[in-house]
């Protein structure tokens, strides 16, 4: 009894830690993904990044919802999306908050950013 009960609370502190560390990773991605896109990209590296996306697999990684978008945005291969900015992806009927953010921090995981219009 005595053994099982040592294993029952090494267990349920062990799950708390890595609950902890999950949050701490969690922040550290955030605060990253909020880096890359502070970055301000000119033309030229935008198009250079976007082109190095396979925008089959990057679509893949999307919901429905916004891959939906990004066709009504008229994004259908890198070149297109390296023209898109968040105003246009937020005028799609049907993109909020939640599938711009999305998009983003997808993109942010390839190391580009969605400029906004100037």
């Amino acid at each position: 009894m005595k053994k099982e009960s040592e294993v029952r609370r090494r267990v349920t502190r062990m799950a708390s830690e890595v609950l902890v560390l999950k949050k701490s990773i969690a922040k550290i991605e955030k605060s990253m993904r909020l880096l890359l896109a502070s970055l301000d990209m000119d033309d030229t590296a935008m198009v250079d990044a976007c082109e190095q996306i396979d925008f089959n697999e990057f679509r893949s990684r999307l919901s429905l919802r916004a891959c939906k978008s990004l066709e009504k945005a008229g994004v259908v291969d890198s070149l297109s999306l390296a023209r898109l900015t968040v105003e246009r992806l937020c005028e799609v009927k049907n993109c909020g908050e939640t599938t711009v953010a999305e998009v983003c921090e997808l993109l942010a995981e390839y190391g580009v950013s969605l400029p906004a219009e100037d």
